[in-house]
């Protein structure tokens, strides 16, 4: 991937920050999972994530079960087969020894809540428990997920896909807010259509408004009025299996009579 897709995410005002970091970095996976800078608490298994916590997993008793669900949910939603290669996850009770560690091993990356790092190895997701850990690494995970069979996911689609997987089970009540703000603006001809998004190549490019349409968008997709003819399944096994495929944007426009329309009454219902 580009490096200009290479930087994290930094959002506004609900300061919910996430990073992408897709970089050959010269350290190796290996390093991290075998360093002797800190002695980890605690390690286990869970489905393809080796998570690693500087605090007794005890503490976050829900964290496996979100973990495997999550896996499942973005399998069975998506249609895909996830790769088997291992996601390294990394947990830390608190920001300083998470800043220190970062420091450590990613001098000169911003300062992001969350991370996920792939090389030319496996994934490596890093989070701290701030407020919004289990949102922060479910996205995370969902990042490192795609990534570990579409590599070349469009940016919008990659960022809207995690957010549709960040919130689980929980998601109607907390996307009321999201579902309200499109309305409204709608009404004002402030959302950005899917061929707008789907010009965006840099993380700097999106802000709160983006990462709200990234996930509009990929719901409508997922949940919409024609979710039965799998639209997004399909472009996403194409994907993993590396055969020519459209855009998104232009198989959507191809299969909506009215796609603009057809997405005004799906979120004005």
């Amino acid at each position: 991937m580009k490096l200009d897709r290479q930087l994290s995410k930094y959002r506004f005002p609900l300061l919910k920050t996430w990073g992408i970091l897709l970089i050959c970095f010269a350290l190796q996976a290996s390093k991290v999972q075998a360093d002797e800078y800190r002695r980890w608490e605690d390690v286990q298994t869970i489905g393809p994530f080796i998570v690693h916590a500087n605090f007794s997993m005890d503490r976050v008793p829900k964290l496996a079960t979100e973990l495997s669900e999550l896996q499942t949910e973005v399998s069975q939603k998506l249609e895909i087969q996830l790769a088997q290669e291992p996601i390294y996850v990394y947990l830390f009770a608190h920001e300083a020894s998470y800043r220190d560690y970062m420091k450590r091993y990613f001098p000169g990356v911003p300062f992001r809540r969350a991370l996920f790092i792939k090389n030319n190895g496996p994934g490596m997701v890093f989070a701290y428990r701030s407020p919004d850990f289990e949102v922060d690494l479910r996205h995370e995970c969902t990042h490192a997920l795609l990534h570990s069979v579409l590599p070349e996911l469009p940016l919008w689609l990659d960022e809207g896909i995690a957010e549709y997987f960040e919130v689980g089970k929980q998601a109607e009540p907390i996307r009321k807010n999201y579902v309200a703000s499109i309305k409204r603006d709608l009404n004002l001809g402030k959302v950005h259509n899917i061929s707008e998004l789907a010009a965006m190549t840099k993380l700097e490019q999106m802000g709160e408004s983006e990462y709200r349409d990234c996930w509009a968008w990929v719901q409508f997709l997922l949940d919409g009025p024609r979710q039965q003819n799998r639209l997004l399944q399909r472009y996403l096994n194409q994907l993993a299996l590396k055969k020519p495929v459209a855009s998104v944007q232009r198989i959507a426009l191809a299969e909506y009579q009215d796609l603009s329309r057809s997405f005004t009454n799906h979120f004005a219902r």
